[in-house]
């Protein structure tokens, strides 16, 4: 089994409205708020990276994570 899930394809069969959207639709209809999107093209081979990345990659992560958790299980036994 692997480690890494891709939620997409999941959001997709569960709400089929949201098959064509991103991460930030699938946050609002999810948890109630869309993802800030704004770093999504800063300079992400520039390094240290900047306090502002390091947060929407967190919270990147945190909203996929979330998501999963509240798919229903049926939905999430298609990822196994």
């Amino acid at each position: 089994a692997s480690a890494v899930v891709d939620i997409k394809p999941l959001i997709a069969h569960h709400l089929p409205e949201l098959k064509h959207t991103g991460l930030s639709r699938a946050s609002d209809n999810y948890l109630g708020k869309p993802l800030d999107k704004c770093e999504q093209c800063s300079m992400w081979l520039n390094r240290p990276l900047s306090l502002n990345q390091r947060a929407y990659a967190a919270l990147d992560a945190f909203c996929c994570a979330e998501i999963y958790r509240l798919l229903p299980d049926r939905i999430k036994s298609r990822a196994k």
